[in-house]
């Protein structure tokens, strides 16, 4: 779809833009890019605008979907002002609409000027067509607790009391992780080698995979054995 001169001058836009290290540009261009989900504009073969995406794995609630995400909106020194990153953003719009995309993120740096082009505002996401899935990143995104936390805590420590039993640290440990991480799907957790012992994995962990891509999902890291960290 590019020319390799093109992707040159392209990563040459983005560490002018950026700041970014060559690496940097040759890993995002080499493996990140998304041709299909962005938009650049060429003076001659010399990039002077663009506006790159790229495909994250959002998991709200109980589902998992893939949401486009802008990466960089980049418009060369020299040719500012002239509407070349509104015309590239809502071009890429029309391709994400075109593919039936539920919505895609971005971190703003002019929150007015995206709001003109059809974006809104965390606490505005109820607008979307998944209000629920919404709510739920919106409530993660200001790190408050669930509306129901209150009951769900003063259930668990009701039914801690009432069973009246005398129990390892670890085991009380992990039957109060049993009532939080279902509840909490942001919360993460792991162990090193000693997962059976230490009680950290609960009947709602999922561990990372990497093979697998399990990214989204996830909620439980394995560090591995724990000398070797001990010992590095």
């Amino acid at each position: 779809m590019y020319s390799e001169n093109q992707i040159q001058s392209m990563a040459a836009l983005h560490r002018l833009c950026f700041g970014d290290s060559e690496a940097y540009t040759d890993l995002f261009f080499g493996k990140r890019f998304e041709p299909d989900r962005s938009a650049v504009r060429f003076d001659a073969d010399v990039a002077v605008g663009a506006v790159y995406t790229r495909t994250l794995r959002v998991a709200a609630g109980n589902r998992t979907f893939s949401v486009p995400f802008f990466t960089g909106i980049a418009t060369h020194p020299d040719y500012r002002y002239r509407r070349i990153a509104a015309d590239l953003i809502e071009e890429v719009i029309e391709k994400l609409r075109a593919e039936n995309a539920p919505f895609a993120l971005l971190h703003p740096f002019s929150v007015p000027f995206y709001l003109k082009r059809g974006f809104s505002v965390v606490n505005r996401f109820r607008k979307l067509p998944f209000p629920d899935l919404a709510a739920e990143f919106a409530r993660r995104m200001r790190g408050e607790l669930p509306a129901d936390w209150a009951e769900i805590a003063a259930a668990s420590v009701r039914q801690a009391v009432e069973a009246g039993e005398s129990i390892a640290t670890r085991v009380a440990g992990q039957r109060a992780l049993e009532t939080l991480v279902p509840r909490l799907p942001e919360l993460l957790g792991g162990s090193a080698d000693l997962t059976g012992s230490v009680g950290t994995k609960t009947a709602a962990s999922v561990r990372l995979d990497a093979a697998a891509g399990n990214w989204a999902e996830a909620n439980y890291l394995s560090y591995g054995v724990r000398e070797f960290g001990m010992s590095a």
